[in-house]
């Protein structure tokens, strides 16, 4: 019975190795899915900054 069990505990660690490494894959790319939306929406930003100065410089 207790290499049952032992067989058990085993196959359970397997699954929660793969668990943990398919999060771990999950939050790199939400990680950079988000740095990348922080820097498109920083340079959108930046742009229409840029644009309403340049529009002021003008008058």
């Amino acid at each position: 019975m207790e290499n049952k069990d032992f067989l058990i505990d085993n196959y359970q660690q397997e699954i929660l190795r793969y668990q943990i490494k398919e999060l771990n894959h999950q939050y790199r790319r939400l990680t950079s899915e988000a740095i990348r939306i922080g820097v498109v929406t920083g340079v959108i930003s930046g742009l229409i900054t840029g644009v309403i100065a340049f529009k002021f410089l003008l008058e």
